[in-house]
């Protein structure tokens, strides 16, 4: 699915998700060794696709400023999904491990040859990006404790309100 970002140059990003993926130690290589110019997201941890593209704009607009945290755009979105400061934590929760499963990956100003580098890439099933396809894939309750969010919080607003929230105030000094 290809997204608009919302900046000054209106860049946009291809996302991809992958379910029963079998190889994920291999693109965990190949994506250290940048081989690959792209995100690669635990979509268990994605609510909804408006987070991911809040934390991409986020890290193309810090780039183009020269005030990225991170040494690279797409570690930058990986961190940008965090709500704290800790880069390491952060590359650790949102980043995929050797045994994820379930991958949504983000390719900030995508061309037809990283994306079929991708889809070649991930032994898995890609999985069409849709509301229901996000809302399969996460997992509410790991959300709900990566972000500390309690249910009384959940009583006066939404989850991706309250993440949204800890992603924008995350900052802020």
């Amino acid at each position: 699915m290809r997204c608009k970002l919302h900046t000054p140059n209106d860049d946009y990003v291809e996302l991809l998700l992958f379910r029963n993926v079998s190889n994920a130690n291999h693109i965990l290589d190949r994506m250290l060794q940048g081989e690959f110019s792209a995100a690669f997201l635990q979509a268990a941890l994605i609510p909804d696709l408006f987070l991911t593209l809040v934390a991409t704009s986020k890290a193309v607009c810090d780039m183009q400023h020269a005030s990225m945290s991170t040494r690279n755009l797409f570690t930058e979105i990986v961190y940008n999904m965090s709500a704290t400061r800790n880069i390491s934590k952060a590359l650790k929760t949102f980043g995929i491990r050797e045994n994820t499963a379930q991958m949504l990956v983000i390719i900030p100003h995508p061309q037809s040859s990283q994306i079929d580098n991708i889809r070649l890439a991930i032994n898995g099933e890609e999985i069409p990006l849709t509301v229901t396809s996000v809302k399969d894939a996460f997992d509410e309750e790991a959300v709900k404790s990566v972000y500390a969010i309690s249910e009384k919080e959940l009583a006066c607003g939404t989850l991706v309100d309250s993440i949204a929230t800890r992603m924008a105030c995350r900052d802020v000094k």
